[in-house]
This record gives structure tokens, C-alpha cells and sequence, in this order.
């Protein structure tokens, strides 16, 4: 099976002390500065945890944990080069981010910057927490002037458009400027049309930053969005929630009537009890169980058995393969901006996404994720099914 992770392996089992899920939520509260655990850890531990690690994207803590507990002697090779990648990677993405916040300063372009790009500041190293790109919001009526000038004035160079950002590429990282926070996502896009109302201007030039409330509301319901069209939640998001928490002030009344309005309280309040149980001792509950279950089975964002789960949820038998191969109009305008002005088009632009399924590589994939699917059984969606009404989704 597709990323088929038997979770059996890795669960917190109270009586198993030494599981590799207990291990790498030690290690992770070593790399933190919570805890300098007296655990014993030996080689073949080091590389179960590494295997999950990589999955999660979260090597970096990993290593600075194992560092912290005197483990360096056993980092594999693998590690030690993930590390000064981590690094590498960082800085990249920090200077480039310098030469944006440079161009929008000086063209009077109103900017934030989101996720990684903010996190990574409540990490003990920045190089800790991993990101794929730079995501940056700005105010829709100022997108295309942005991208002009980051092409005039910097070596990015826009690629294509999405739902709602533009991607742009030097030779370094990928771009995603965001001209507004939707993603057809129901009730949370109500709350993420209001991201520029709970935005306040820094001290200097155009730059703007989220409200702690907001900060903390955008990051959960981002893992939300993921966790229901990805099927899952990996421990990175979870860990980014968690830092958010203990390291700004906020009011949490405010952050919960933001998640209310959103639909997605129960999934905040989980995400919070959980991260209780791992690092304020706090006891689990049966839904803390098999939410921690679903984390530590699949990726950073879930895994493709967990998103067939999700898809096959909704949309049971010769649905699930019209839902995959007809998708929303909502979502087809976000990947073809043509079909907004001329709605007209969308017929055609399916029928384009269809040419392009045709290709080797997707066929492959294509076929792969239906013979996958053809191995859920039911048993495996009404568990999963019954999960996600118990977070509220």
C-alpha cells in the first residue's frame, strides 16, 4: 500500500516505554530546551526515529534533541547532511526573503509574511523548522504590481498562478505570493477574508504582521485545511501551534471565537490537548489516542492513504473517481484565473486537466492512487470517518 503506516509501531503506549513514538516526543522536548530526559537510546532507535523524522520533515529537531542528550555519536550520515542542508536552506530562503522585503519596501507594496517565514523565529535555531518555500500575503489589488517588480528588481521569475497566490522562482526558492488567504474551504474562508482586518503595520516600511490571535487562528486552521483535503497532520504543524502558545501573548477567547466562526474549535481544541498530554503531562483521552494515532502514521500533511480516506469519506464507489476526475469550479478557477473573467471556458479548462492527466507520469499516478483506493475497505473510512465527527469536521 500507498504510505500505508501501521500505527501500532509508533503509539505512546504507557506500557511501552521505550516505543518510537515515545522517543521522538522525548527527543523533540529535549530539542525545545523542555527536558534532558535520562533515556537510553541506541543505534537501531536513532534510525525508527529518523524514518519518522523524515516523513515528518522535522530532522533538524531530531538532531538538535539527540545533540542535546548526548546522543551526537549516533547521528547517521544522512542526518549530519540533512542538517547542513537545513542550514543551507535557511539562509537562502532568509536572504531572498530580504531582496522581496527590499523591493516591496521601496515600490510601497503592503506585505506579510506568513508561516515558516514567521515560526521559524520561536524555534531555538531557525534552521529547525523546515519550510519548502517563502509564502508572503499581499493586498490583492497590489499582486501584480508586486510581481513586476520582484521580476524587474530580483532574479524571481513568475511560473503560474493558483487559487489564490502567484508562484515565482529564482535559482534559489520558490515564491508563493499570496494575494488572498481563500481556498474554497467553506466556513474558514469566511475568517481568512479577514486577514488584512486583523493585521497591524510593523515599525518600519510596508511590512505588516498578524494580530498574536489571528497568527495562532491562521496557523491552526491552515493545518485544518490540510488535514481535511490531506486526510492527516503531521507533528510539525502540531509543534508550530504548540510554540505559538507558549511564546507570544494572546487571548485565547479570541482565538477560539476565530476558530468557532471557522467551524474548526474542536479541531483547535484537540490540537491543544494533545500537545498537553506530550509536554504538560497531561492524561490522554480515547479522541487525544486516535487523534495521536493519525499523527504519527502519516507525513507532515497526512499521507495519500490518508487523503484517499478523506476523498473515499465523501464520495463512496464510481463517486470517488467522478470527484477526482471532475473537480469543484471554485477549484478550477484557482488553477486556470482564465475561467474567473469567462466562466464560459470551464468546460473547456476540464477538459485541458484531463489532456494533462494523459501524461505519462500522471497516468502513473493516476492509476496507482485507483488501485490503491480499491484496497480501503469500508471498515478503514468509518473509523476514519467517525474521527473526524469527533473533531467537529
Amino acid at each position: 500500500m500507498i504510505d500505508d503506516v501501521v500505527f501500532e509501531n509508533h503509539r505512546l503506549n504507557d506500557n511501552c516505554a521505550y516505543s518510537d513514538g515515545y522517543l521522538i516526543i522525548r527527543v523533540i522536548q529535549s530539542a525545545l530546551g523542555l527536558v534532558q530526559a535520562d533515556i537510553s537510546i541506541g543505534q537501531a532507535d536513532v534510525l525508527s526515529i529518523e524514518s519518522i523524522a523524515k516523513r515528518q520533515s522535522i530532522i533538524p529537531i531530531i538532531i538538535e534533541g539527540l545533540c542535546n542528550l548526548g546522543y551526537s555519536n549516533l547521528l547517521t550520515e544522512e542526518m549530519n547532511i540533512q542538517k547542513a542542508k537545513a542550514i543551507y536552506d535557511y539562509h537562502q530562503r532568509n536572504e531572498s526573503l530580504k531582496q522581496i522585503v527590499s523591493v516591496f519596501d521601496a515600490e510601497n507594496i503592503d506585505y506579510i509574511p506568513l508561516k515558516g517565514a514567521v515560526l521559524r523565529n520561536f524555534y531555538p535555531e531557525p534552521w529547525m523548522r523546515t519550510s519548502n518555500d517563502i509564502d508572503v500575503l499581499v493586498r490583492e489589488s497590489m499582486v501584480e504590481r508586486a510581481t513586476v517588480a520582484l521580476e524587474k528588481r530580483t532574479s524571481f521569475r513568475k511560473f503560474k498562478s493558483g487559487f489564490h497566490d502567484v508562484h515565482l522562482v529564482n535559482e534559489k526558492v520558490h515564491l508563493e505570493l499570496h494575494f488572498n488567504l481563500l481556498d474554497d474551504v467553506g466556513l474558514m474562508d469566511d475568517v481568512f477574508a479577514l486577514a488584512w482586518d486583523y493585521a497591524k503595520p510593523k515599525m518600519i516600511g510596508n511590512c505588516y504582521e498578524f494580530t498574536s490571535e489571528y497568527q495562532l487562528f491562521y496557523i491552526v486552521a491552515h493545518a485544518c485545511k490540510h488535514f481535511k483535503s490531506g486526510g492527516g497532520i503531521g507533528l510539525r504543524p502540531l509543534l508550530d501551534i504548540w510554540l505559538l502558545r507558549t511564546k507570544t501573548l494572546y487571548d485565547d477567547n479570541v482565538v477560539c471565537a476565530l476558530c468557532d466562526k471557522a467551524g474548526i474549535l474542536k479541531f483547535y481544541k484537540t490540537c491543544v490537548n494533545l500537545l498537553s498530554v506530550w509536554f504538560e503531562n497531561k492524561s490522554h483521552t480515547q479522541l487525544t489516542r486516535d487523534f495521536e494515532e493519525l499523527v504519527l502514521s502519516g507525513g507532515v500533511f497526512g499521507s495519500s492513504h490518508l487523503k484517499i480516506l478523506s476523498k473515499k469519506r465523501k464520495n463512496k464507489g464510481l463517486k470517488y473517481a467522478l470527484s477526482r476526475l471532475f473537480i469543484r469550479e471554485n477549484r478550477l478557477k484557482g488553477i486556470y484565473p482564465i475561467c474567473k473573467k469567462y466562466p464560459v471556458l470551464i468546460p473547456l479548462y476540464q477538459m485541458k486537466r484531463w489532456i494533462h492527466l494523459l501524461q505519462p507520469k500522471k497516468q502513473h499516478e493516476v492509476r496507482e492512487e485507483l488501485k490503491h483506493a480499491r484496497t480501503i475497505n469500508q471498515t478503514d473510512i468509518d473509523r476514519y470517518d467517525k474521527l473526524m465527527k469527533r473533531m467537529g469536521l
